[in-house]
């Protein structure tokens, strides 16, 4: 990138693309940087999870920066791949929601992962498997025979904030995965691509349920903890 005006310090423009490099933005005028250039490296040796995790198909890297763009240049707006979201004023740790989410009786496995919406707006997406009810029952708890999204952020509800609630749940059926590093780390960018990607700009996706974002702002009746101490 090259800075075309250096007239104001504090803007955060990263200038525009030299002439060898294509650089365009997940979501058209907003979203993650990608980039493509002839001499970037193409794979990483020996792990392909991680070389489909860092590549669109068409062959741009994903840089994990969001941005927008504003006439020819690109503004830096902050990480997109950052284990912290923001969800409006608040800050959401995807690893805390994540642990609280083993910490249920009734999951298998699980992975939160942050995916925009149509309005380019952070969403809390969980990944989970469910245990199998017969095996809750075993265990003393009742599962629903289809658990939904509803009763997933009630069974969180508990211990975490409102703000950290999902209000995007998908569940794995049988032969899908959480795709995960040769470390056993999930690929949060690959799981979101994988079964959150809307095919158009709608906010309905294939399998996933969702709830109102909205629904994540504290309100009059919300607990002090809520609000994160603001």
């Amino acid at each position: 990138m090259e800075r075309q005006n250096w007239a104001d310090e504090g803007c955060s423009c990263i200038g525009r693309p030299r002439p060898t490099v294509d650089v365009k933005l997940s979501g058209g005028d907003h979203g993650e940087i990608l980039i493509r250039n002839p001499v970037m490296f193409s794979h990483y040796l020996g792990d392909e999870a991680a070389t489909q995790a860092a590549f669109t198909e068409d062959g741009f890297f994903r840089t994990g920066d969001v941005g927008r763009k504003v006439g020819e240049d690109y503004v830096l707006e902050g990480r997109a791949s950052s284990d912290i979201i923001k969800n409006g004023t608040y800050k959401v740790s995807l690893l805390e929601v994540e642990q609280h989410l083993h910490n249920l009786p009734f999951i298998q496995e699980a992975c939160i992962v942050p995916v925009l919406d149509s309005h380019n707006v952070s969403r809390v997406a969980a990944l989970v498997r469910f245990e199998k009810p017969t095996k809750c029952r075993d265990a003393g708890f009742h599962l629903p025979d289809k658990p939904s999204l509803a009763f997933l952020r009630d069974q969180l509800a508990s211990t975490l904030p409102v703000y950290m609630l999902p209000t995007a749940l998908r569940i794995l059926r049988e032969g899908e995965y959480i795709p995960q590093t040769a470390s056993q780390k999930p690929i949060r960018t690959q799981a979101a691509q994988q079964y959150f990607q809307s095919s158009d700009d709608s906010d309905v996706f294939d399998g996933v349920e969702l709830c109102d974002n909205d629904l994540c702002q504290p309100t009059e009746r919300s607990r002090p903890w809520d609000t994160a101490g603001k």
